[in-house]
């Protein structure tokens, strides 16, 4: 894993942690329900903390630089091509040294129309403005956020097909439960009122084997050339 993704290491590291960690697992367990197949995999430091019971997928397996489960590096995938069913990134990008390289690796590995479910930190929040208000000493406030536009066109670029998109969590980044429940109405009306502003964004996208757009071959046109009235042979001419 990349030395940026080695500083989290678990959700109750994150400011509001544990709410966060909530709800992105809503979100999952939204995505996942009806996402079918043999194997899924889940990728990152914070992958570990939530559960995929929720995915109809046989086996379950998690690749971080933590102790436990598959050990490997995140650009570098120890998987065949074309093996795996749905791949889930909970923050991976925004904690990976080369976001555009893993997603390479997640397409190589990705069997055809299998699925890619993306959690990320939305850069026009709350949490976004934070980066730039005071210290920068947590790993959080370090990290890439990348916009979803941008992720967006770089699915696109590898073949996958967006499904589903939303927003979610509006609540500033907090620390201690009791002003967590004073900012509890920000997550009612924040969903309604400004839905692009949530801290952190969630991605469906499909593996597409054929184009998303076909090539329309043209028909060839037939154009007219032409012709005079011929002309009468010497013969002729004599006769």
């Amino acid at each position: 894993m990349s030395n940026l993704g080695t500083k989290v290491t678990d959700w109750s590291g994150l400011p509001s942690g544990t709410l966060l960690q909530r709800c992105v697992q809503q979100q999952l367990d939204h995505l996942l329900w009806n996402r079918f197949g043999f194997h899924l995999l889940s990728l990152g430091p914070l992958a570990e903390g939530l559960n995929y019971d929720s995915s109809p997928t046989k086996l379950h397996c998690t690749l971080s630089s933590q102790q436990g489960r598959i050990i490997g590096q995140e650009e570098r995938l120890p998987l065949r091509s074309d093996s795996i069913d749905v791949v889930v990134l909970p923050l991976t990008l925004d904690f990976c040294a080369d976001p555009y390289a893993l997603l390479r690796e997640v397409q190589r590995v990705i069997i055809g129309d299998g699925h890619l479910l993306i959690v990320g930190l939305n850069p026009w929040s709350l949490w976004g403005a934070r980066r730039y208000i005071g210290r920068r000493n947590h790993p959080l406030w370090q990290s890439r956020f990348l916009a979803k536009q941008r992720v967006t066109d770089w699915l696109r670029l590898l073949g996958f097909e967006v499904e589903e998109q939303q927003h979610f969590f509006y609540k500033p980044p907090l620390k201690t439960p009791r002003w967590q429940q004073r900012w509890e109405f920000v997550e009612r009306v924040g969903a309604k009122a400004w839905p692009f502003a949530g801290a952190c964004y969630s991605l469906c996208a499909q593996k597409r084997e054929m184009p998303m757009t076909p090539i329309r071959l043209r028909k060839p046109r037939l154009v007219s050339i032409p012709v005079g009235l011929p002309s009468p042979s010497r013969r002729e001419q004599a006769a």
